[in-house]
């Protein structure tokens, strides 16, 4: 390294080091002192600089789950999203919402259990999970450090199809810190799936744990919305497919009325051509059966809902269940 360099160095440090030794401001006290000077400060601030952006960084890209179908996990044929995730700093209690619906719609009997714990500490939180509707499971997290930076949620479908007491099964032992470190488990009539979500993209809010009544109030209204949606999806498909069905139809009729001056050759590639045709309105006519019969499903569903949500503003109204 050439020597003249390394000097300046040197005396650079040195005056930084030392401004004020033998009562002088040595710092100052030659024609490039603001140089140097400018460079410890100008050094100084980049590594602060660097070092807060360094741990935001790692603080922002802790592995989190995400919500909506980022989250999607599927156990035993069950689908379960995270539909919202809350957090309120003052009182240390976070607020999961879950979707969970039969994926290959077979009806199949199921529970859904979890557990909790916190990520740097692995310990264990105390936390319930509340199913509120059919579709919908609200998870309470209570109690969480402060600041804390990413809870580990073991979730496990059990299959009730084959009559299992599910409160017979020991679940400390299925969901267990195992999961950590696997996306699912899987059993005959259990499967097991993880989630991790980070302290800090959980939506700060001012919740606090509410009684079931509450909730069942505010998401049996969600649950009749996107029945409502999907019923206003059924109406279109049965008016396109009715007419999908009427245009068949006047091709059946057209084709009808052109074998009066057909060949014998010629009426009976017609009739082929027209029985086709029947067999696509037949598909069509029972496509719009199907969809019917699921329209009436969802209009009993939404009446059930209603009465569900009304039965749960009676129990509110009572004030016989306090604050969880």
């Amino acid at each position: 390294m050439d020597e003249g360099f390394q000097d300046k160095v040197d005396r650079f440090w040195e005056r930084v080091l030392h401004p004020f030794s033998n009562g002088k401001t040595k710092l100052f006290n030659d024609k490039g002192g603001w140089f140097y000077y400018g460079m410890g400060a100008a050094t100084i601030l980049v590594a602060l600089f660097l070092l807060v952006n360094i741990l935001s960084y790692q603080k922002t890209h802790i592995e989190d789950s995400g919500i909506g179908n980022k989250s999607l996990l599927t156990l035993q044929s069950v689908d379960l999203n995270i539909i919202s995730e809350m957090y309120n700093p003052k009182n240390n209690y976070a607020q999961i919402l879950i979707s969970a619906s039969n994926s290959d719609d077979n009806g199949s009997l199921y529970k859904v259990e979890s557990i909790v714990s916190e990520l740097s500490s692995r310990a264990q939180l105390k936390s319930k999970l509340v199913q509120v509707t059919d579709q919908y499971y609200v998870l309470k997290i209570y109690n969480l450090p402060d600041d804390f930076e990413q809870v580990v949620i073991d979730i496990g479908v059990f299959n009730l199809d084959n009559n299992e007491q599910v409160s017979d099964v020991d679940l400390s032992n299925l969901l267990t810190s195992s999961a950590k470190n696997s996306n699912s488990n899987s059993g005959d009539n259990f499967e097991q799936g993880t989630w991790k979500l980070s302290g800090v993209h959980m939506k700060k809010t001012s919740i606090r744990p509410e009684p079931k009544d509450y909730y069942t109030i505010l998401y049996t209204k969600l649950e009749q919305e996107n029945a409502y949606k999907i019923i206003n999806n059924i109406n279109k498909v049965i008016l396109s497919d009715k007419e999908s069905s009427a245009k068949l139809q006047r091709q059946i009729k057209s084709l009808k009325e052109s074998e009066r001056y057909q060949t014998d050759e010629e009426i009976k590639n017609t009739e082929d051509n027209i029985s086709n045709l029947k067999s696509s309105v037949s598909q069509i006519e029972d496509g719009i059966k199907d969809q019917m019969t699921l329209k009436n499903q969802l209009e009993d569903k939404i009446e059930k809902l209603e009465l569900q949500r009304s039965d749960a503003k009676k129990e509110l109204e009572k004030g016989k269940v306090p604050n969880e």
